[in-house]
């Protein structure tokens, strides 16, 4: 079977940064990254609130000032775009694992290969925008048969092209200012009185290599597929640590949730394309003055779903009290561990249910503390008040295997046996059970099933030493 034809997608993400600082999906007070060289200093990018009220890019700050006067600035820091990217690449990596980073603010995805997976280029892309959206960046894309000409085509109107012959129409009319060129060149292109991409075609190859150098003509080449344009492939790191920084100090943990999901999204994203799950996060709250604010959080079992990662992690973070604001959210997954696959029974659908008590008691975990949540392990001893014990959730007590019992054992035993009310029926038994002579206290008693005049059954012993005296000691259901 042949490999199907490459198809590439980019994901344009004309405001990165800017979007990343977003508390929540909502509107935003207008706002704005400043860049700044020597004493000069103007707008490198603006929302769209800000936008609206005339801010725009490459504008100096003081006439977006005038503009907007309620404008928030913060300064433009390209290596913080680019660890954004990384982040944005891993959520990606579900979409294809042919994915390479194209800075400043682009993913390329090729998609060829993943076009059955998802049912189509549609549903794909259907999924991918509403990812894009939950977690609230704005983008472009482009399709196109090659990676430059899918970067251009984002840039541009969004178009989709899957053969060469229409790649050939769907640039024609690119603005020059739009390909992927050195400035230089482009001023001199400018210069001699081309505007289009069009326009550039047109001219002879060994005059136009001669006339803006080598590294024009074999760009077109790339662009329109002509020759090879080999792309570095982008590999998810081993474990999982990501920083996401907020543009203004926060107060609520109502106001994190937003921030928080988009790292979680990321997270369970790598977990996909890894195909593994993680039991144990820590999330820092990082704060301008005091220690970071931590707060474990921990899973039953490896689990790689974003959404059961964050009702558990919103459980916990709701109950936090913070000393003071809240600059920057750091999640970190130290290991990434193998999911354990279980189908279940086809028509009871018991391992559905048994994931369900699962994650309820990693709810009731979160929001009551780990401390106050337990199970039950068994302990081998032959006393009955003393063969359970206390375990926190997901611990087991080590070398100890449940066996069947001889007879069946009341659902509520009582803590401290107590003597038992007069007028009991003997149903069953006895049951010997006794201790080593070495142990403290010595237990040597005979256990019986009785039954009162209302119908109650009783699980009832006497003591060896002490025959015909009877001690209640739990209840059956």
């Amino acid at each position: 079977m042949s490999a199907p034809p490459l198809l590439w997608l980019c994901i344009g993400l004309p405001a990165l940064l800017l979007d990343s600082l977003a508390t929540d999906a909502g509107e935003q007070p207008p706002r704005a990254l400043v860049a700044s060289q020597g004493s000069q200093r103007w707008i490198h990018s603006a929302n769209r609130e800000a936008r609206a009220s005339g801010v725009g890019n490459g504008q100096p700050v003081a006439t977006a000032m005038a503009l907007q006067p309620n404008l928030q600035l913060q300064a433009y820091c390209a290596a913080r775009e680019a660890e954004l990217l990384e982040q944005l690449a891993l959520w990606a990596y579900r979409f294809s694992s042919q994915l390479s980073l194209a800075p400043p603010a682009a993913l390329l995805l090729e998609v060829g290969a993943s076009l059955r997976l998802f049912g189509g280029l549609s549903p794909l892309r259907q999924q991918l925008q509403s990812g894009l959206e939950q977690l609230g960046y704005r983008y472009r894309l482009g399709v196109a048969p090659t990676p430059l000409a899918a970067r251009l085509l984002a840039r541009l109107n969004g178009a989709e092209v899957f053969d060469r012959a229409a790649l050939e129409v769907a640039i024609t009319d690119a603005p020059i200012d739009t390909l992927l060129l050195d400035e230089i060149t482009r001023k001199g292109l400018r210069q001699a009185g081309l505007r289009s991409t069009g326009q550039l075609l047109q001219l002879p190859r060994d005059s136009l290599a001669r006339r803006f150098g080598p590294a024009c003509s074999h760009y077109l080449d790339r662009l329109r597929g002509h020759s090879d344009d080999p792309q570095s492939i982008f590999k998810p790191p081993e474990h999982f640590e990501q920083r996401l920084e907020l543009l203004q100090e926060v107060d609520n943990t109502a106001s994190l949730i937003f921030p928080l999901r988009r790292l979680i999204e990321t997270l369970a994203a790598q977990l996909i394309a890894r195909d593994c799950g993680v039991s144990r996060l820590q999330l820092q709250l990082q704060h301008p003055r005091s220690e970071a604010t931590l707060m474990p959080i921990r899973l039953l079992e490896p689990s790689g779903d974003a959404a059961r990662l964050l009702r558990v992690a919103r459980q916990q973070l709701e109950q936090q009290q913070l000393p003071e604001a809240v600059r920057a959210l750091q999640l970190n997954a130290p290991q990434l561990l193998p999911v354990v696959r279980d189908g279940g029974d086809l028509f009871t659908g018991a391992s559905a249910g048994q994931r369900g008590h699962r994650e309820v008691l990693e709810q009731l975990a979160a929001r009551l503390g780990e401390s106050h949540v337990h199970q039950l392990g068994l302990r081998d001893d032959h006393r009955p008040e003393c063969a359970a014990v206390r375990l926190p959730l997901g611990q087991n007590a080590p070398g100890v295997e449940a066996t069947p019992l001889p007879l069946p054992r009341p659902l509520w035993l009582l803590e401290q046996p107590r003597p038992a009310p007069t007028g009991l029926l003997l149903e069953s038994g006895p049951e010997r059970l006794e201790n080593g002579w070495w142990e403290t206290p010595d237990v040597r008693r005979d256990y019986y099933t009785a039954r009162d005049q209302q119908g109650l059954r009783y699980w009832v012993f006497e003591r060896r030493e002490q025959p015909g005296q009877f001690y209640l000691h739990g209840f059956f259901g």
